[in-house]
């Protein structure tokens, strides 16, 4: 062929003009594709430069160094994915199980002379089986058939039509659908039809009056109008007679102008407002009659029948029968089907089916008799009126089917060797798949043998499997050619599919054949291994996974008390004995480590670059070995942070714990905190997530981790995450009860251990409860824990001191003194109160202390009680800032105790003071401040001192009144007690009183000359008494006459007018007289009586 003619075949759509650099290759590339009918003169290299320089020389010459660049740059047509076509068969040698002789059989049933029509074929064969073919089969021949002479043939006198029946499902009556069908397919007008069957018609008639109606109408015009006429002459006079009236025109020509006026008037009324003219009314009306839509299933009778009466007068005057093929009934729903038998039997029974004029319909009804009967047995059981009351069981419903097949051609099982044979030429067929398989060293026959199982009895099956495996390998194939040295999505690492054929075989009969046992396949891989293990191993399936106990669940019998046993459900609803035998067909079947590159045919990158190595991961991972997991990873001999896609990995693994038994997530919970601090900051939150769930949902993983651990393992978590987590440590260690606890090494603790594993809990269960708050049940048992603090493990107990609490304050105060509040402060005072402690505490706890106690005042009267409470016992305490602490809080919150408390306070705070006194080395307190803070206490509460209160005040007030320096603090109090409890101001007074004169300060002695006139007449003797002796000594101290010459000084005048200071007055007089010759005596007490008198 000349280059000419060659470059003529060029596709015309061919853009021919010079591309640009960088295109040339692209170019000729295209050039080469669309120039197919130019093979012939591309033998050689030279001849296609010839052809290049040629096409060159029409466009540039600079064109030539890129096309010849580009032409050794040609390549060949991508491939296509190859695909077997299930269809029905287009001639005999495509025959591969013998339909052709069903097809002659087919054609003796009907057009036997014998069998005289109306009748019936059943052509019965399960799915697939190969009932279009057969019926396809006998078409061609009765159209292919050319004996006979001319409109004598068999075509002549045979007519096929063919009614889908699937294709109709879902109308509400299949009837009309196959009546309506048989009209369109015998020639009738679809547009008649529909006008027939849809539209409302509208016809039109005229009807002739009688003469009697017609003179009425017209008389009734002319009276009518006659009427009007005057009624305007009336109107119209009156109007005109009333604008004569009205502009005073009195002529002699007003009557007749007015009669004038009133003429033209009311014929311009009658021509424009009022039509008077009389019409001839119509002899005829017309009568309008509607035609709505024929629907009923008779009128779709009548239009069929007249249709076949015209069929036969023109194209169809020598057809004898009418051969109508049903098929795809058995897909239909089980109401529809028995829709559709009705149907044919109506259609049977119609008038055109006599044999006096040698025309009759034959109905072939290709369907799965099985799935028919078992519909007719269903719609049964349901009341279905339209079906005899006698079927009650499938035999019944076969009996019924033998009431309306007059013949039975059924189609038999295929012989396995024959469906094997088939399937095998169909895949040798594919050239593609076969070359590589047998590149692979992999025999067809295997392949077939694992896809062509013994439950395989159609050829449709057999093609859908074959199929499903050559798409599958395809696809493999190619996504393993483009992963190579590539990152691009659902590329496969090489051999990921095509090692393994046979597996992939297996995978897609599940696929076809068992889809519920292949969805439990994609979800879980190992079930496959677990169902064999289960049903063929003896293994009780109670042991393996939950999950994989939930999937089988759907194929094995369960017991009584729903465990599963090894036994395959088999009901009517769902029988799985076939994916029992096929299952243990497998045996010898070696599978892959990994399935899920042939399931998805795809892998992520990270998957695919460590291929059937993830299994290794996976296996050392559940296994509890880390180090077996850093050594698949290389990472063993190094301590940096694992790599991106390792990272990946143990998130895909991680992400399927749920699915395991308890002991591999127990195990794979170790290794993933044991690698913890080689995974990347950025990425623990996903990786840890599946760890985290297991941490909350297993104790035992709880146990292997530890709380220390799960602090670190829990942060970045989520806040409901974190609360599982910490609620479950709660509840495993934060009891009172002995509790159940292991080392991670899964040995037994001591008590010391167990401890610190306590302590740990409680800082995670802090940290929770501080960044994302706790359950209220972990809540109150943490909060519980805290106050006790006691930890029992077996017959040991130990309850933790209060420097824990402490400690735990320290690093959580602001959490803490909210959440103890006041029983905090209560333990703190607790532990101050203790007698064996330093005499100081830290200012912490009491900054504690005064911070709860400002909330508790701001709460109200019922919280102020424990405030009130604990102010009480803190006074009391040993040590000196703290009881120092304790009245200034008091002091700050005086006004807010009720009587009772201050009271109580007072007492306390008495009782504090007496122990400084009397011990001040063992109970140190400021004794200035605290006479100061109660003497204002005592001066702000005095309405509220009872007579217990101020006997507790007494033996304060004595010991203040013997020291001179705090003699003030002392007669203020006594004031106050003068007035509120007179009976203990006597008491006080008669204790003073009997103080000897050298041992009372000058004021105190003071106050009881003052008071000597409110003093008891016991106290007034004892103060005497103590008087008289000084008296009576020859040599009395300085102090003591000091305080003599005080305390009478200050009594009143007029006490010393009775008794008992008459008598003493008297006693001194005489004491002076006989102490006449002692110079000092009279120096000390003659003064003193001088100033009585």
């Amino acid at each position: 062929m000349p280059p000419e003619a060659a470059c003529d075949a060029l596709r015309p759509d061919r853009p021919t003009a010079r591309p640009s650099e960088g295109m040339a290759s692209d170019g000729a590339r295209h050039f080469f594709e669309d120039t197919s009918a130019c093979t012939a003169l591309l033998f050689s290299r030279r001849i296609g430069a010839i052809l290049w320089f040629h096409i060159a020389k029409l466009t540039s010459s600079d064109r030539t160094t890129h096309m010849n660049d580009s032409f050794k740059k040609t390549s060949s047509q991508p491939q296509r994915m190859p695909s077997i076509l299930d269809k029905e068969l287009e001639d005999r040698s495509a025959d591969a199980f013998g339909h052709q002789d069903y097809a002659d059989a087919l054609r003796d049933l009907i057009e036997a002379p014998t069998n005289r029509p109306p009748f019936s074929v059943g052509l019965l064969g399960p799915w697939g089986t190969g009932k279009s073919s057969i019926k396809a089969l006998y078409r061609r021949d009765l159209e292919s058939d050319k004996s006979g002479t001319a409109e004598n043939r068999r075509s002549d006198r045979i007519h096929v039509i063919t009614f889908n029946a699937w294709r109709f499902g879902g109308e509400q009556d299949l009837k009309r659908a196959l009546l309506r069908e048989s009209f369109k397919q015998l020639g009738g007008n679809e547009a008649a039809l529909r006008r027939a069957l849809f539209e409302q018609v509208n016809k039109v008639t005229h009807e002739k009056r009688r003469f009697r109606d017609w003179f009425g109408e017209a008389f009734g015009q002319l009276i009518g109008s006659t009427a009007i006429l005057l009624l305007l002459f009336v109107a119209a006079i009156s109007i005109t007679w009333l604008f004569v009236w009205s502009t005073g025109l009195e002529a002699q020509y007003s009557v007749a102008g007015v009669f004038v006026a009133a003429t033209a008037l009311t014929g311009w009324l009658g021509k424009s407002i009022v039509d008077l003219r009389v019409r001839a009314p119509a002899q005829f009306l017309p009568q309008t009659s509607v035609s709505f839509p024929a629907t009923s299933a008779e009128e779709y009778e009548r239009l069929l029948t007249d249709q076949i009466t015209e069929f036969r007068r023109g194209v169809g005057r020598k057809c004898e029968r009418l051969v109508v093929f049903v098929d795809d009934l058995d897909r239909l729903s089980a109401p529809e089907m028995v829709a559709g038998l009705d149907a044919i039997r109506t259609f049977l029974e119609l008038p055109f089916n006599t044999s006096e004029d040698g025309f009759g319909v034959v109905f072939v009804i290709s369907c799965d008799e099985d799935k028919i009967a078992e519909a007719i047995q269903r719609r049964s059981g349901a009341g279905s009126p339209d079906l005899p009351g006698a079927v009650f069981s499938r035999g019944d419903a076969r009996r019924y089917l033998d009431r309306l097949f007059q013949y039975r051609l059924e189609i038999p099982q295929f012989p396995k060797l024959d469906m094997r044979d088939f399937a095998l030429k169909k895949l040798q067929g594919i050239e593609s798949v076969a070359t590589d398989l047998e590149k692979r060293k992999v025999a067809l026959e295997d392949v077939i043998d694992r896809l062509i199982h013994v439950d395989v009895q159609s050829p449709r099956n057999a093609i859908q499997l074959l199929n499903a495996f050559i798409q599958s390998w395809w696809i493999g194939s190619l996504r393993e050619r483009n992963g190579v040295g590539s990152s691009a999505p659902g590329a496969l690492h090489k051999g990921a599919v095509t090692d393994h054929p046979l597996s992939l075989a297996a995978l897609c009969v599940l696929r076809v054949d068992f889809p519920d046992f292949y969805d439990a396949v994609q979800t879980r891989p190992e079930i496959i291994s677990e169902f064999r293990s289960s049903v063929f191993g003896g293994k009780p399936p109670m042991e393996l996974a939950p999950q994989a106990r939930e999937l089988l669940r759907d194929f094995l019998v369960a017991d009584k008390n729903g465990d599963l046993t090894g036994e395959v459900r088999a009901d009517r609803r769902t029988d799985h004995r076939k994916l029992r035998r096929y299952l243990s067909s497998l045996a010898d079947l070696r599978w892959p480590v990994v399935l899920q590159p042939l399931l998805r045919l795809a892998e992520d990158p990270i998957t695919r670059k460590f291929g059937d190595r993830a299994a290794t991961v996976f296996d050392s991972l559940v296994s509890g070995d880390d180090a077996g997991v850093l050594e698949a990873f290389g990472r063993n001999l190094d301590d940096k942070s694992l790599a991106d896609e390792d990272v990946v990995l143990l998130e895909d693994f991680g992400e399927a714990l749920p699915q395991e038994t308890e002991a591999r997530r127990v195990n794979a919970a170790r290794v993933l905190a044991a690698l913890v601090d080689r995974i990347p900051q950025e990425r623990r939150r996903r990786i840890l997530s599946p760890l985290i769930r297991q941490m909350a949902a297993l104790k035992a993983v709880r146990m292997n981790v530890q709380p220390g651990r799960a602090r670190q393992i829990i942060e970045g978590a989520t806040a409901e995450d974190r609360r599982d987590v910490a609620e479950r440590f709660i509840t495993d260690l934060l009891n009172l009860n002995p509790l159940d606890w292991r080392l991670a090494t899964g040995g037994e603790p001591n008590l010391d251990e167990v401890i610190g594993a306590v302590r740990d809990a409680v800082d995670l269960a802090l940290e929770v409860k501080d960044a994302n708050g706790l359950p209220p049940s972990a809540d109150a048992m943490l909060r519980d824990w805290l106050l006790k603090r006691e930890v029992r493990l077996g017959g040991e107990s130990q309850t933790l001191p209060f420097t824990e609490l402490e400690g735990w304050m320290e690093r959580y105060s602001d959490l803490l003194l909210e959440y103890l509040a006041t029983d905090y402060s209560d333990q703190a005072i607790g532990e101050l109160e203790g007698t064996e402690r330093a005499l100081e505490v830290a200012p912490p706890v009491l900054a504690r202390i005064s911070s709860i106690l400002a909330d508790t005042a701001a709460l109200g009267q019922e919280e102020r009680e424990v405030l009130w409470g604990q102010l009480t016992r803190l006074i009391g305490v040993q040590p000196r800032t703290a009881a120092e602490a304790a009245w200034a809080e008091a002091a700050r919150y005086s006004t807010l105790a009720r009587p009772d408390e201050r009271r109580a306070f007072l007492a306390a705070f008495a009782t504090r003071l007496c122990k400084e006194i009397e011990d001040g080395e063992n109970w140190p307190l400021d004794r200035t401040q605290g006479a100061i803070k109660i003497i204002d206490l005592i001066a702000e509460w005095q309405a509220d001192i009872d007579l217990k209160t101020a006997t507790t005040l007494e033996k304060l007030i004595l010991l203040w009144a013997k020291e001179s320096s705090h003699e003030s603090f002392a007669l203020r109090a006594l004031d106050v007690l003068k007035g509120q409890a007179k009976e203990s101001w006597d008491r006080i007074i008669s204790e003073l009183s009997q103080l000897e004169l050298s041992a009372r300060p000058n004021d105190v002695s003071r106050y009881l000359g003052r008071s000597f006139g409110e003093i008891a007449m016991a106290g007034k003797n004892q103060l005497v008494k103590k008087m008289d002796a000084l008296i009576n000594d020859n040599e009395p101290n300085e102090e003591s006459i000091e305080s003599y010459k005080t305390v009478v000084k200050s009594m009143p005048e007029m006490a010393w007018s009775a008794a008992p200071l008459n008598d003493h007055l008297g006693r001194l007089l005489d004491r002076i007289s006989a102490m006449h010759n002692n110079a000092a005596y009279l120096g000390h007490f003659l003064p003193v009586a001088s100033g009585i008198f």
